[in-house]
């Protein structure tokens, strides 16, 4: 099974510079690999019910990292991994568990035919998740999307998470799933999935501009 690798900067005392390892086994294990010390160290691992391999997720400003998921139910669900929160005792810090923020039924967010694909903090408090699927009332059948979750850190040190009105990209593209995608002020870089002859295809999106009519 494939973890999620992701990038992140930990407390000195914890690894400094690390790349995270997010799930992979079937013990919902994460693990946080110390590129400074060569050093690996148990962490908190994926709730119960979490998908435990190809998750997408995104490191939010080195605060915490939070997955994004759906089922077969359609439904979207969100957890996050604390990275201020981490026990030094790595033995304590692996019995513990990462929350969930979101479990949204499909009544709720009302996409359909989507599939997420990667994800990138923005500058502000939100998390940008590409995606393809279908809104109410699209003539099309499918399109690409950014999923916006605004995130927020209450006084008592616990995360939430709110699901935003999705931006609809024209012309379509489907970045590969779990790639790294990149942001560059309000715009976000990411790679075309192509066919294994073709050569790869970079794209730079605006998320501030909009067609004429205003619509998305």
């Amino acid at each position: 099974m494939r973890p999620t690798v992701l990038h992140a900067n930990l407390a000195h005392h914890l690894g400094g510079r690390s790349l995270i390892l997010i799930g992979g086994t079937e013990q919902r294990e994460n693990f946080a690999y110390s590129i400074e010390k060569n050093v690996w160290r148990k962490l908190a691992p994926l709730p119960v019910g979490h998908n435990i391999t190809t998750n997408v997720c995104a490191n939010f400003h080195n605060q915490a990292i939070f997955t994004f998921i759906h089922d077969a139910k359609l439904f979207i669900k969100v957890a996050v991994l604390d990275l201020t929160k981490i026990d030094a005792d790595e033995e304590v810090e692996a019995k513990k568990s990462m929350d969930w923020v979101i479990k949204m039924e499909q009544s709720q967010h009302t996409l359909d035919r989507f599939h997420l694909k990667c994800a990138v903090a923005m500058a502000d408090n939100r998390i940008a998740v590409m995606a393809r699927g279908r809104l109410p009332g699209m003539r099309e059948q499918i399109a690409s999307l950014i999923l916006y979750f605004k995130v927020n850190r209450a006084a008592d040190g616990k995360w939430t998470a709110t699901f935003e009105t999705p931006q609809v990209i024209w012309p379509t593209i489907f970045p590969r799933q779990l790639d790294y995608m990149q942001r560059c002020g309000d715009t976000l870089v990411m790679v075309q999935d192509t066919a294994d002859n073709e050569p790869f295809e970079c794209f730079s999106v605006s998320t501030t501009q909009k067609r004429k009519d205003g619509k998305y």
